[in-house]
């Protein structure tokens, strides 16, 4: 997948099979392999340029989108193992530089629990870990 945010004045996206569009400052477009162009949609460009701080921004974000993005900061994957944890969604501000962190907080603010079955498999289900310390 490609994704095209404008920081400043404007670009033209342009692929073989499916045509052009104009993405203009404070815009975001997307397509796939298939080359199909999305909608420009605005954003917000301090979200959408949150990683060059060493942030990532959810806002009312499922859980699956959100370990898709953890994804990229961590060795290894976090794979979501419950059906029932697509109706979870959660906003924070995390450090990309400490995604297990992340994983921490949405533990500890969400029902849901984390299984390690190593340090770069993580699996999520939901419930809470009922495990004393």
């Amino acid at each position: 997948r490609v994704s095209v945010t404008v920081l400043e004045h404007a670009v033209r996206v342009t692929t073989s099979q499916h045509g052009t569009a104009e993405v203009s400052e404070g815009g975001h477009l997307s397509y796939g392999m298939d080359g199909r162009l999305g909608v420009v949609e605005q954003v917000d460009l301090g979200r959408a340029l949150a990683w060059r701080r060493h942030r990532v921004v959810f806002e009312n974000q499922p859980i699956a989108a959100a370990a898709a993005e953890l994804n990229r900061y961590r060795p290894g994957w976090i794979l979501l193992r419950d059906p029932a944890l697509s109706t979870l969604t959660i906003t924070g501000v995390f450090d990309t530089r400490d995604p297990d962190r992340a994983l921490q907080a949405i533990q500890e603010s969400l029902p849901v629990r984390l299984v390690r079955v190593t340090d770069r498999l993580v699996l999520l289900y939901r419930g809470r870990d009922t495990r004393q310390n």
